[in-house]
């Protein structure tokens, strides 16, 4: 395929050949494998999307020609390198292209291909005159494969054309038919990248899509072909009907062309597999599909997998028709399929579709479809069986679950649930059949019912109610996939309903009365739990059903073994999780059950016995369990602790000839292995939120204890307000006791905790984590590695946190508080239950009222309890039952919260902050997500005030906006409102601004093109390009493209001939003015727009703004009679910025006269303003803002600019420039600017003064006060003025009163300035830390409380910090060594080999969608490669490290070490290297390496145990040589200076002495011997070392 250069005056064909060398080369070297030698890189075609200059007209665009053999074929390489003439041209290097016959150069251009596109996105390419270095190509090689890919898929275009053809025409031979059978067989093998081997094609699926060859299918028009073929047979001939019917295919006869239609619609399916832009190609054919639904042609099957997880299409294309249709189809054939496609179109991407649901509620639960569905009844067994009720045995239920059906013959069927699975499992093919239709019903029940929609919820729940669910999900005779449906149904038919809502882990809005003073583990279960204890007794049974099936899967050999009892296990854990979110269970209890699910992770496997003996006692321990913090630190290091015993052993491998076909290994990468994990990983994240929120707790207990409450006022503390009086004086807290008490959440020293919670601890923790991080499933990575950064971070969590909580003191802070509480309840509900009271033109009340109705004598099973509305003591939603009050209540809601947030037009930070805390944008946010009419003008009101109330809510709040950031794309959307919510996300927020991505700004360019001109667009554009006061020079260079990219339908200037008149014809009109949203105020805020793009001095907007706005046609507006101040203003900003304070010199403003014209208008407008009346009821504003602010800052900045200093324009036009001076006097003496605009008039008046002077500032003079006070003391001196400038002779006369008014003016503006910092200096002087006291206030002083808690964070801060450091120190070594932590010789330590390429390749995978979890691995990994000690100079970090490696390469259990040990042995290095004269300076002696006993107990005592224990020192250094030549033998550094005396040992002070090592074991280059043997060691003698 040749080039060809097409011209618009019809000369003769060129084709274009690219050479290898700068001479010309004949065309005939590239022929038809043109693409195969070469192609144009993407990147090399950016700049075709840029509008073209003027004056650069194309010449000639490219096209194809079938031959080459033409002189006109010739194309030049021109080197973009310097090189001598006679050189090849490198291969890969940047050519420009040069047409030999035309002398024209190749070009991008902006005239599109794809014109039927919504928005184009291919261009041609052209050539033009000039030759410019952007317009430069890359030549490089194919590989053969892509060659061969496109040649193959150009040939089966052509082949499927001509086939289309003869279908057509019906002369199709059966030869021809067989030889497009076979291509589209090949076709799909093609698509899917599956090698032929004889494999059924229709069975053939798509693991991984090959992105390439999808895109081959569609930019070859084979997927046009293939549709062309689904029509072709069934098109009427002129009359003489088609070639075939679509009633025909059943026919035996046709069987080879219904196979043709099965092979199309699997190509199409495969086409569109994980790929956007195909499937909205494809969705251009719906109505071709969907005619041919229900024919066995794979139509339903290929719509389905189209719209599956595709909302937009979904949301586009399915409609109550196409839900009749899929209904018909299940009434006709009774397949479980069309359950299963049913299914899919209520969801996508794991969300449900309220639009979709309600459709398939109309039809599927409608009387007249009821007999397609299977009714579910508990049955009494002694009531329906009265003859056998004396020989059922005890142990069968008294009741028993039966299944009903109609068959398609209209006759009923009745059997017992577990008598259909017994025989399906026995072979039954009927009752298979069943029981596999029957289960595809439940699937679709519960995705009707996910995410709370109670249209399928209230008449569904009524039949299958929570027992007869959990009789079946505990049903162990009924298979696997069975029971995994009941338990995903009753998760989201009873527990994801109301009243359930979900617990929020941390709270940061605290009422100050509801601080308890003392907290322990049960104390704050009970403070948690108390409103849930109805709903935990009817759940109470199925918690019990979780928990229990849960320890059998720990009792399991191999816990993933099977399956298909892995679908259960993952919706039991689901259903866990779900229990767990909505507060069922208790800390004690999420700990216990915790323990359990993290046991069944673990690869080390223990004896059951021991962890069930374990599990009991945990149980049994019952409030005891956790009192302390201690215990809290403790339990959660311990969650995912090894089944049962001290001695761990791993699992061994498992060899397929074991085990059956079922089993697999626990390793095995199966997806739904990969969730269950992942939701237990969801729960541990949850279980950590839940300890944070009570360590917050247990912090602001000590704070209010601190306070001075004692045991006597505990009671009045909690019944009376706050700021009520009762206390005389008022308290200090001690902050130091606070801080110091902190820490107790993590050494746990106040208290013991009586059970043996776990005998490895953090060391079987880290276990696991490590071991789910070295699997390939990236969600599941994730989670891990942010479950292990915050197991290392605890300090800066809960410092983090405790900086955040925001305590309410005062009565109107309470008030606030409940008030908001009791709105968002009450909105969460009506949000949650919208499809019962939104209005909808097609209703769907006929439906739900007709059902009991409906029911007739020919239903021979009762569907009533199904079909009917709830009753019978469910509860009924919390809604007004008039629908209309609803919306008011929304309303009311809606309005009470906006003016919390801003109060006569000023920010409530704390308003606003309290509102976050409390999770109000959440519960708004979902409101705006409700499906409506957008007729409906009501819930039009209501979205309106939702917005209203965002836009607010983060109203200059800095930490609000981020939180609607993250909900960006629900904003991506043409609606006015959106817009602007999201403007006020981003104002004034540059952090924000400078993050945005492209497509953002791409998609409010492309709503002005496609939805109109609306001004808030615009603005939006406005907000980002200049954020508190910076520019954003990646914002204006996005936008600038954008706009550019537009074209006229976007750059609407009114600069023609044509439209001038109708600019002046809009400015005159006062309707137009007054129209906000009308043209003229777009064509002002485009203006706007493009001087804020090149404000700050940005050359490439500058230099783009040029062209787009010529100055001869902004001083024809500008200087028009009937040009209004508003237009005025923008396009003077516009000039000022793009041709005046600019990077570079616009040579035209200071060579024309145009800036002269305009400056003689201004004198008119500055008359204007100068002679008007003292009546400011009459004044115009905008006026004198036009001449007080653009004005003066174009004429500062014009006679300022460096460039100005060339101009001779100046002299001629002196008289203009002294009018200015003096009308700028005049205004100046005016009574009516405000303080800003005289500041700016002023600013003028001396510039203009200087170059009237021809003088300069001079600042080197007056750096400071000090010169101007010494010069100002005769303020009638000259001395001054002279000092103050340096002379520049520039010769401009100017009267003489002038001359003196500008003395004046400089001598009253320095003297205002002296004054300024005189009193500067004196309230400097005056101000000063003050202390406030309470003048007969309350003890509980709302401020005093506040402050002081701001210092308790600082000592908090100032505490916590080298324990921060120190603990990510502590996780820099696990990574450093994971292997360490599996047995020797397991699988799973051989693998941590790969442990940090892992960790590297999954890092990668991150940094797009999560950038901090991204930033935390790379920072840890930078920690890694630099070893150097950057915390020297606190002597805790290398104790920290030395620990570690002393417990990893001894294989010690790290039980207290993260959190216990360390922290008391940085206590103790950091007191040894004390240099005072204390008692502890006794123990590290610098003389002597012995140790003072009385200062070790001592400080033992008061630090390290209690007082009850007893310590003893090593006396020799034998019993630890053992653990020497263990860590010699694996060169690990080692270190014993962290070691220290364990839990419940009772030793006996036995003698003192030094222990001298002679050197570090694998020792380290920085180590030293004496830092080795800095500290004592401290052992138990009980301690055993493991090796």
């Amino acid at each position: 395929m040749i080039f060809q250069l097409g011209g618009s005056s019809g000369a003769l064909p060129i084709a274009a050949a690219f050479g290898s060398s700068s001479a010309t080369v004949a065309a005939a070297a590239i022929q038809r494998r043109l693409l195969g030698a070469a192609k144009l890189r993407d990147g090399d075609l950016a700049a075709s999307k840029k509008k073209r200059q003027a004056g650069e007209k194309i010449m000639y665009t490219l096209v194809s020609v079938p031959h080459g053999n033409d002189i006109a074929s010739l194309f030049e390489l021109d080197a973009t390198t310097l090189q001598r003439a006679d050189c090849l041209v490198p291969r890969n290097s940047y050519v420009r292209l040069r047409h030999l016959c035309t002398n024209t150069w190749v070009t991008s251009t902006s005239i599109p291909i794809d014109t039927e596109e919504e928005r184009p996105v291919m261009l041609k390419i052209g050539t033009c005159q000039t030759k410019e270095d952007k317009e430069a190509f890359a030549i490089v090689s194919v590989p053969l494969s892509e060659v061969r890919d496109l040649d193959f898929a150009n040939d089966a275009n052509k082949v499927l054309a001509s086939t289309v053809k003869k279908l057509e025409n019906g002369t199709i031979t059966q030869n021809e038919r067989r030889f497009v059978t076979k291509l589209l067989e090949d076709l799909i093998f093609f698509v899917a990248d599956v090698p032929n081997n004889g494999q059924e094609v229709l069975d053939v699926l798509i693991s991984k899509p090959n992105r390439e060859r999808q895109k081959l299918m569609r930019e070859q028009n084979i997927l046009a072909q293939i549709f062309g073929i689904l029509k072709a047979p069934f098109k009427d001939k002129g009359g003489e009907g088609s070639m075939l019917r679509l009633e025909d295919l059943g026919d035996q006869r046709y069987a080879p062309y219904k196979y043709v239609l099965r092979l199309c619609y699997r190509v199409i399916r495969h086409s569109q597999q994980d790929y956007r832009k195909n499937q909205e190609y494809i969705a251009k054919n719906f109505c071709i599909m969907q005619s041919q639904i229900g024919y066995d042609i794979l139509a339903e099957d290929t719509i389905t997998a189209l719209l599956h997880n595709n909302r937009k299409l979904l949301e586009k294309h399915i409609t109550s028709k196409e839900i009749e249709t899929f209904v018909n189809l299940l009434r006709r054939n009774r397949e479980p399929r069309f359950l299963d496609y049913l299914s899919d179109l209520c969801v996508s991407n794991t969300t449900a579709i309220p639009v979709t649901q309600e459709l398939i509620c109309k039809f599927m639960l409608s009387p007249g479809n009821a007999d397609i569905l299977i009714q579910t009844k508990l049955v009494s067994m002694q009531i329906d069986n009265p003859l056998e009720c004396a020989i059922i045995p005890e142990d069968i239920d008294e009741e028993e679950v039966w299944l009903y059906w109609i068959d398609s013959n209209k006759e009923p069927h009745g059997k017992a649930i577990r008598h259909l699975a017994q025989e399906a499992k026995e072979g039954t093919k009927a009752d298979l059949e069943v029981l596999t239709y029957y289960r595809y019903q439940l699937n679709l029940f519960a995705r009707m019912c996910l995410d709370r929609q109670y249209l399928a919820i209230n008449q569904v729940s009524t039949q299958l109610s929570v027992d007869l669910i959990l009789r079946c999900m505990s049903d162990e005779s009924l298979p696997y996939d069975l029971r995994a449906s009941f338990c995903r149904l009753m998760l989201h038919m009873h527990v994801d309903r109301d009243p359930q809502e979900s617990v929020v882990p941390v709270r940061y809005a605290r009422l100050w009365t509801e601080i308890p003073t003392k907290i322990t583990i049960h104390e704050y279960d009970s403070f948690t739990d108390s409103s849930r204890n109805d709903m935990k007794r009817k759940f109470a049974l199925t918690m019990e059903f979780v928990e229990e099936y849960l320890k059998e899967v720990v009792n399991q050999p191999f816990p993933f073994g099977d399956k298909e009892k892995n679908k259960l296990t993952f919706e039991v854990v689901h259903l866990a999780r779900n229990l767990i979110y909505f507060g069922f269970y208790s800390f004690s209890e999420l700990l216990r059950l915790t323990r359990t699910l993290l046991a069944i992770l673990d690869i080390v496997q223990s004896p059951m016995s021991s962890y069930f003996e374990r599990l009991s006692k945990f149980q049994d321990g019952g409030n005891n369990v956790m009192r302390t913090i201690h215990g809290v630190g403790e339990m959660m290091t311990q969650m995912v602790l090894s089944r049962g015993s001290i001695f761990p052993i791993s699992i061994p491998d498992i060899q397929p000839s074991l085990h059956s076909s079922k089993q697999a290994s626990p390793d095995s990468e199966d997806v739904t292995v990969m969730d269950t994990k992942l939701k237990i990983i969801e729960i541990l994240q949850f279980i950590l939120s839940v300890r944070l929120d009570y360590r917050i707790s247990y912090l602001l207990s000590i704070y209010k204890k601190e306070f001075g409450e004692d045991s006597e006022n505990v009671d009045s503390s909690t019944t009376s307000p706050p700021d009520t009086p009762g206390f005389v004086s008022a308290i200090v807290p001690d902050i130091d006791e606070i801080a110091a008490q902190a820490e107790t959440m993590f050494a746990g020293r106040k208290e013991k905790n009586p059970v043996q919670l776990d005998d490895e601890g953090g060391r079987t923790f880290l276990r696991v984590l490590i071991h789910l991080i070295m699997h390939d499933y990236p969600p599941l990575l994730s989670g891990a590695l942010q479950l292990l950064f915050k197991h290392f971070s605890q300090r800066a969590e809960v410092l983090q946190a405790f900086k955040q909580v925001q305590l309410l003191v005062s009565n109107q802070d309470v008030d606030n508080y409940k008030q908001i509480k009791a709105d968002l309840d009450q909105l969460r509900l009506t949000v949650e239950k919208s499809e019962l009271w939104v209005e909808k033109s097609s209703s769907y009340e006929s439906g739900e009222l007709g059902d009991s109705q409906a029911k007739g004598g020919e239903e021979p099973i009762e569907e009533a309890n199904m079909l009917s509305p709830v009753q019978d003591g469910t509860k009924n939603p919390q809604i007004d039952s008039n629908k209309s009050n609803n919306y008011n209540i929304v309303k009311e809601i809606l309005i009470r919260l906006s003016k919390l947030c801003v109060q006569n037009k000023k920010c409530r930070n704390q308003q606003q902050r309290l509102l976050k805390n409390m999770g109000a944008h959440s519960v708004v946010l979902d409101l705006l997500q409700i499906p409506y009419e957008k007729t409906d003008e009501k819930m039009n009101e209501v979205m309106n005030l939702a917005h209203t109330f965002l836009q607010n809510f983060c109203r200059g709040n800095p930490q609000n906006q981020v939180l609607l950031h993250k909900n960006l794309n629900l904003f991506l959307t043409p609606g006015l409102l959106e817009a602007e919510t999201m403007r006020h996300t981003f104002m004034n927020n540059y952090h924000l601004c400078n993050e945005i991505s492209e497509r953002v700004v791409q998609h409010f360019v492309h709503c002005v093109e496609t939805h109109g001109r609306h001004v808030e667009y615009l603005r939006f554009l406005q907000t980002i390009v200049k954020a508190d006061g910076k520019y954003v020079k990646k914002c204006q260079d996005m936008v600038m493209t954008e706009l550019i990219n537009g074209g006229e339908d976007v750059l609407i200037f009114y600069n023609d001939r044509a439209s001038f008149p109708v600019l002046l014809q809009m400015m005159c009109s006062e309707r137009d003015r007054a129209d906000e949203s009308g043209p003229l105020a777009y064509h002002v805020t485009l203006v706007e727009l493009l001087a804020a793009c090149t404000e700050g001095k940005n050359v490439y907007t500058e230099i783009k703004c040029n062209s787009l706005l010529p100055l001869d046609d902004i001083v024809r507006v500008v200087t028009h009679d009937d040009c209004i101040p508003e237009v005025k203003i923008a396009y003077v900003n516009f000039v000022n910025h793009c041709y005046v304070d600019t990077e570079v010199e616009m040579k035209e403003i200071y060579a024309s006269n145009h800036i002269w014209k305009l400056f003689e208008n201004f004198l008119v407008d500055m008359a204007r303003v100068c002679n008007t009346t003292t009546d400011r009821k009459h004044a115009d504003t905008s006026l004198e803002k036009y001449v007080t602010e653009p004005v003066m800052n174009i004429v500062s900045g014009f006679f300022s600019s460096p460039f100005s200093d060339n101009s001779t324009s100046l002299q001629t036009h002196q008289p203009v420039f002294i009018q200015l001076l003096q009308s700028a006097f005049r205004i100046y003496n005016c009574n009516w600017p405000n303080p800003a605009q005289k500041a700016s008039v002023e600013s003028c008046i001396k510039t203009l003064a200087e170059v009237a002077l021809g003088s300069e500032m001079n600042p080197s003079r007056y750096k400071d006060h000090t010169q101007i006070s010494q010069d100002i003391k005769d303020p009638y001196d000259n001395k001054l003025l002279k000092a103050l400038f340096q002379t520049k002779n520039r010769g401009i006369a100017i009267p003489v009163d002038l001359d003196s008014q500008v003395n004046t003016l400089f001598m009253k503006s320095h003297s205002n300035m002296v004054q300024r910092a005189a009193m500067g200096w004196r309230m400097s002087a005056r101000s000063g830390p003050r202390f406030k006291e309470a003048f007969g206030g309350p003890a509980w002083d709302y401020r005093n409380i506040i402050e002081k808690l701001q210092d308790v964070v600082s000592s908090l801060e100032q505490q916590f910090t080298p324990m921060m450091q120190a603990e990510f120190s502590v996780l820099v070594d696990v990574l450093h060594s994971p292997e360490l932590l599996f047995p020797e010789g397991s699988d799973a330590r051989i693998r941590c080999g790969a442990f940090l390429s892992k960790l590297i390749n999954h890092t990668k995978k991150l940094m797009e969608k999560e950038e901090k979890l991204c930033i935390k691995i790379l920072q840890t990994l930078r920690e890694m490669l630099d070893k150097k000690d950057s915390f020297a100079e606190e002597a805790c970090l290398s104790s920290l490290s030395f620990t570690w490696h002393c417990f990893g390469s001894l294989l010690w259990p790290l039980s207290f070490m993260p959190w216990e040990i360390l922290t008391n042995v940085l206590a103790f290095q950091k007191l040894e290297r004390s240099s005072d004269s204390s008692p502890h300076t006794a123990i590290r002696s610098h003389t002597s390496r012995s140790v003072h006993a009385g200062a070790l107990l001592q400080f033992w005592d008061s630090i390290m145990v209690t007082s009850a224990d007893e310590l003893c020192m090593v006396t020799s250094a034998d019993e630890l040589w053992p653990a020497w030549q263990a860590a010699e033998e694996k060169k690990v550094p080692f270190s014993f200076a962290a070691a220290k005396v364990l839990k419940h040992v009772t030793v006996h002070v036995n003698a003192v002495c030094g222990l001298k090592l002679q050197g570090m074991i694998g020792g380290d280059a920085d180590c030293q011997v004496d830092e080795a043997t800095e500290s004592a060691v401290l052992l138990s003698q009980q301690q055993r070392v493991i090796m």
